[in-house]
């Protein structure tokens, strides 16, 4: 943008300064550099705002041009030139953006041309922008064309006046006007069609008599003219005279083939022909000798040494055989005799010439692909005139060239060959008119679709090559549609199965990118396949082949469904084949999932990233939906409840409830069971969601804010509550989650009621308060890049840089987005619901002031800096802060106050306990948080100075401290955080750290017995808390210590069967799979102290404390009351209580046997 500035800059002063005696060249290179900027590679947003500079009002390239013009000498008209030049190309570049600077163009155009009515070059640039403006429609309202059409009928009046050059490009001017904008021109018809035709022949009569006096630019601006006007006014060239007038004249153009010679002309001539062909099919296949020339002299056109005539001449070409194939195609089925054959004797030799072409071992690879698919051409009119027999003949023909081409050759041919598509585009055409296909016929297409399918990346180089490839898999997929109709959905199913196995193949987005950005080579990723994905399930809307397939409505809605159907069925069966298990981390304080075969899970990713991506571009039809949804639902729910650590499963979930219109869906199949199949659904991954943590949480959480209105209506309770609650404050740090769940609020606010709606905003306008005012935005532009640069020139004539500060355009951060939804939100509500919403005296919270300090001393005075006021706000920062440089910058300085909190501790702890007891209870909660943060460099951060805190607790110089209970009741509170299974792992590491620590200083035994009598207690009261966290925390606690308490008699027999009836009962009665598995592996340990300690567990002790349940203090009253539970309803339950009896029964001294009989029986 500062190169835009200070062109204009230097523009606008050269002017001011020297006026009509300014630096013509200079003047030009600047537009030059102006018009390279805009050529570089820059984004969206900065030529948005390069635009809004180069059209400024004041100072712009409009006000210069204005200046330029009123100079009015020689010089100034290339300057003029110039900028309409500009003009041209940034139209061609910024159609979007340039829309709201139309007016200003056209106005500086109308300028021009009465300024300059005897200049052709600046008339031709004005004719040029008028064709790029009128090419593209949504800017038809913004131009006024009906001035443009006078304007053009009076210049045509003034006839040979005219340059020849100005002339062709007012005859383009009328083309584009008539075939985008053609009722502009009713009244001029008539007018145009003689012009043109007059025009055309007068010239191609004096090219044949006087090639001096010949003007090309008016020919090709007749031709281009006549290409766009019978677009929309064809009526006008059927009469027999225009039409052969025409006809004769372009059979003339296309008849001159000469090497080194420019074919200006006859190129045109050829694009008038190709493009309206259906005009003078009656004349070009009226005789075979008339098709034959016309074949002999397209080909020729196509060995020609220029590029642009070699291609119109191939295209032409084919266009010739997609002009027999509809005039040959649409015959009435009784005629003549002799007419039949004539065009049997036309197919003959049209397929001859074709096939002595397709054995032309010289042929490159454009000649070849044109052959092969004109032959797909003529199936139709084949089967018609010649009979299937010769059409069979040609598929065998096709089918062994491109076997050995393509499905037989070796993996390691050196050369690419995208000729695959052609032959599959033509077979495909073929078999749809082969009354009924045998098994090799139908094998050989499917075979061949799936190898053009795995071709699609290999042609990547080229989009050209693409296209074809997902166009004759489109063509296949129809004339099995339109033939054989009873085998398309086998074709479908595994086309897709196999082609989803390829797009998922490769390595995960996220891996490849990395890979890329190390190595600098570009991967092939699963996203790659997603264009093609959208094409062919498109496929019944495409309209490509419409002209001629000619494929019926009812068809299309058929293979609408089918095709849906086929993707959806290979999807779940690519699913159900991928293995999903995972195992638990060996570390028992790491809650890391690892999967027993990574590259299923690899490929399972691949596959939701594409079904995402096919789903977000898909328009899904209810009724279609209908026919796969609740089995999809079925199976995909089935196997997130069998492996619920799979985040892919989440988010496939999340599409499909994000897609779909569930309101009407519901309504529409009449069917409870895939409603009640999703209740249920949630409300069980709702009792685990909370386990979550990293990636797996956020498409979990995502998954549920994707929820309709109507199934949160069905199952609205607390847990709803606090899902999104967890939503709002994982949104803090990833923004996506946030605006997620203010989107989910806007949607369900349609079926929930008011009073429910009222109880959600309650529990979260807190959260949604903290996004609100956090301030600073990610990707904020420097104010000096969105300032407009204005030059004054003084009356000493001093270049003076005024820089307003006025934004140019501010562009709106993630933040920003999430802010300003959220109050949209909130301006929607009624304002009873707004009053209930004001003020919540829980937030305010008491922190004590002047407890940390900082001195600072100087020479003359000594400064004393608090950080207790700043503390609250600190805190907030640190733990919900959107904005990562401010978030991070907020943890440092927590991190120093930390520090300062340590160091004086142990002064203030004497002088302010109470003090000190509550910012400990305030700051170390938070330290843990953040030590596992899922932001790496704030947990690097944290984490060791938790664990610095923790040893420091622990130490000799804590001895009797108050901080100890204080600490332990923080790490058994963070133990049981109900949303955050990372802080969960992590204190129960700080425990195991605090009590071995505390081993270390062996002079202070009593410190160890202190701690460990505090957390015994602890463990004990949180078993018999209600709070089923409280109860799972006691099982996780006791897991992280349990290498400590067993090394004690004492303990052991305080503790071991008061735990063991506490984590049998809490297993009696818990649902939740994570409960199940802290709580077994809690009585593991306990069963392998039972068993090592046996010989003290058969010894009578009165101080071993039991419950009330047992009848006694011994082995053998342990197992008996383990037997109670066998009868459990619980399986899991009554299981482990059977495998411990059964183990411990062994043990039990004197009746060893008895015991286990006993326990054998009640297995029976």
């Amino acid at each position: 943008m500062s190169t835009i500035k200070l062109c204009l800059c230097a523009l606008h002063t050269d002017i001011a300064q020297n006026g009509s005696n300014l630096d013509v060249q200079a003047a030009q290179q600047r537009i030059f550099q102006i018009n390279q900027y805009f050529k570089s590679d820059i984004t969206f947003i900065e030529s948005e705002l390069a635009l809004k500079i180069l059209f400024a009002e004041d100072k712009g390239i409009i006000c210069y041009a204005k200046s330029i013009i009123s100079l009015d000498p020689i010089n100034t008209k290339i300057i003029t030139a110039d900028i309409l030049f500009l003009f041209q190309q940034l139209i061609e570049s910024f159609p979007m953006y340039i829309v709201n600077y139309i007016k200003s163009i056209m106005n500086l155009c109308n300028i021009s041309t009465i300024t300059f009515k005897k200049n052709a070059d600046l008339s031709i640039r004005t004719y040029q922008i008028y064709e790029k403006l009128l090419e593209i429609e949504h800017f038809s309202d913004q131009i006024e064309i009906s001035k443009i059409v006078e304007h053009l009928n009076n210049q045509v009046s003034l006839g040979d006046k005219i340059p020849p050059t100005a002339r062709q490009h007012i005859y383009n001017l009328f083309g584009v006007i008539a075939q985008h904008h053609p009722m502009y021109l009713k009244n001029y018809e008539d007018k145009l069609m003689n012009l043109f035709c007059y025009e055309l022949q007068s010239q191609i009569d004096i090219r044949e008599t006087n090639f001096k006096k010949f003007l090309s630019p008016v020919a090709v601006g007749c031709l281009n003219g006549l290409t766009g006007f019978l677009n929309n006014f064809a009526d006008h060239i059927k009469t027999r005279d225009y039409c052969l007038r025409l006809y004769e004249i372009l059979k003339k153009l296309i008849g001159i083939v000469e090497e080194n010679k420019r074919h200006i002309i006859n190129r045109t001539g050829l694009n008038l022909f190709q493009k309206h062909i259906q005009l003078f099919s009656k004349l070009v296949f009226q005789n075979s000798i008339e098709v034959m020339w016309f074949q002999k002299k397209l080909w020729d056109w196509s060995l020609l040494p220029n590029i642009e005539d070699k291609k119109i001449g191939l295209s032409s070409f084919e266009i010739l055989y997609k002009g027999a194939s509809i005039e040959f195609s649409r015959q009435n089925k009784i005629i003549e005799s002799n007419i039949s054959n004539i065009q049997q004797e036309i197919i003959k030799n049209m397929i001859m010439f074709l096939k002595l072409k397709l054995c032309d071992i010289k042929l490159n690879y454009q000649e070849h692909a044109v052959v092969v698919r004109s032959i797909g051409w003529l199936a139709e009119p084949c089967n018609n005139l010649l009979g299937e027999k010769h059409l069979v003949e040609i598929f065998n023909i096709f089918s062994l060239q491109a076997e050995e081409k393509y499905l037989n050759c070796p993996m390691g041919k050196k050369t690419y060959d995208p000729n695959a598509a052609n032959y599959l585009n033509s077979l495909s055409l073929i078999i749809r008119n082969i009354k009924s296909l045998n098994t090799d016929q139908f094998l050989f297409i499917q075979k061949l679709s799936i190898y053009c399918f795995n071709d699609f990346i290999s042609a990547q180089s080229k989009s050209e090559w693409q296209d074809n490839i997902s166009n004759a898999i489109i063509i296949s997929i129809y004339c099995l549609a339109l033939s054989h109709g009873n085998i398309l959905d086998k074709y479908l199913k595994q086309l897709f199965y196999m082609g989803l196995i390829k797009s998922c193949s490769h390595r995960a987005a996220i891996d490849a990118e990395i890979v890329e950005k190390y190595t600098g080579h570009v991967l092939i990723k699963s996203i790659n396949y997603v264009s093609l994905w959208i094409s062919l399930l498109k496929a019944h809307q495409c309209h490509l082949f419409d002209l001629y397939l000619n494929m019926p409505i009812l068809v299309k809605s058929t293979l609408e469904k089918s095709l849906m159907c086929s993707f959806m069925s290979s999807v779940l069966k690519i699913i159900k084949k991928l293995d999903l298990s995972t195992n638990k981390s060996s570390d028992e304080l790491e809650a890391e999932y690892i999967a027993r075969k990574p590259a299923d899970i690899t490929v399972l990713v691949n596959l939701v990233e594409i079904y995402s991506d096919i789903l977000h571009n898909l328009e899904l039809d209810i009724e279609s939906a209908s026919s796969w949804l609740p089995y999809t639902l079925n199976v995909i729910i089935n196997h997130s409840i069998e492996h619920p650590t799979i985040s892919s499963l989440y988010r496939i979930l999340a599409v499909i409830f994000q897609e779909l219109d569930w309101r009407t869906f519901l309504q529409k199949i009449n069917n409870n069971s895939a409603k009640e199949k999703i209740i249920e659904y949630v409300n069980c991954v709702m009792v685990y969601a909370h386990t979550f943590k990293g990636d797996l949480q956020y498409c979990c959480l995502n998954m549920f804010m994707c929820l309709p209105s109507t199934i949160v209506k069905e199952i609205f309770n607390t847990q709803i509550v606090e899902v999104v609650k967890s939503t709002l404050i994982v949104g803090s740090t990833f923004l996506p989650m946030a605006k997620s769940a203010v989107n989910a609020l806007k949607r369900w606010q349609q079926d929930l009621s008011k009073s429910e709606m009222d109880q959600l905003l309650k529990c979260i306008m807190p959260y949604l308060d903290l996004l609100l005012r956090t301030r600073g935005y990610d990707n904020e532009v420097e104010l000096n890049n969105l300032v407009l640069d204005q030059m004054q020139v003084q009356d000493n004539r001093k270049r003076t840089l005024l820089k307003y500060n006025k934004l140019i355009m501010k562009p709106e951060t993630e933040l920003e987005i999430v802010q300003i939804q959220i109050l949209e939100y909130l301006s929607q509500l009624d304002m009873s619901t707004c009053l209930e919403l004001l003020g919540d005296p829980d937030r305010t919270i008491y922190y004590p002031h002047n407890i940390i300090n900082y001195k600072l001393s100087f020479n003359d005075c000594k400064i004393n800096i608090s950080f207790d006021h700043l503390l609250p706000r600190i805190l907030e920062l640190c733990q919900y802060c959107s904005n990562r440089q401010i978030r991070f910058t907020a943890c440092e300085i927590f991190h120093a106050y930390i520090i300062l909190y340590l160091g004086n501790n142990l002064i203030l702890e004497r002088s302010k306990p109470r003090e000190m007891e509550i910012v400990t209870t305030k700051i170390i909660p938070v330290v843990i948080k953040l030590a596992c943060d899922m932001d790496n460099l704030i947990q690097q951060l944290f984490e060791p100075l938790a664990i610095g805190v923790v040893h420091y607790f622990a130490s000799g110089i804590q001895y009797n401290s108050i901080y100890t209970p204080i600490i332990i009741d923080i790490l058994m509170d963070s133990i049981s955080e109900n949303n955050n299974e990372a802080v969960r792992d992590f204190s129960a590491k700080c425990i195991m750290e605090f009590l071995r620590w505390t081993l270390k200083e062996d002079s202070l035994s009593q410190k160890l017995s202190i701690s460990l009598r505090i957390i015994i207690k602890k463990i004990k009261s949180f078993c018999l808390h209600p709070n089923p966290n409280k109860q799972l925390g006691a099982a996780i606690a006791f897991n992280s210590c349990y290498t400590i308490l067993r090394e004690d008699e004492t303990i052991i027999n305080e503790l071991w069967i008061q735990l063991l009836y506490y984590f049998i009962v809490k297993l009696d009665s818990t649902k939740s799979t994570n409960s199940e598995q802290h709580i077994l592996k809690s009585l593991d340990h306990l069963q392998r102290v039972f068993l090592e300690k046996s010989n003290l567990f058969n010894e009578i002790c009165s101080s071993r404390i039991i419950p009330k349940p047992f009848l006694g203090t011994q082995l053998f009253n342990v197992v008996e009351w383990l037997l109670r539970y066998i009868g459990s309803p619980m399986t899991i339950c009554r299981s482990k209580c059977f495998d411990m009896a059964n183990s411990l029964s062994k043990n039990v001294k004197g009746n060893k046997n008895k015991y286990f009989n006993l326990a054998q029986q009640s297995k029976l």
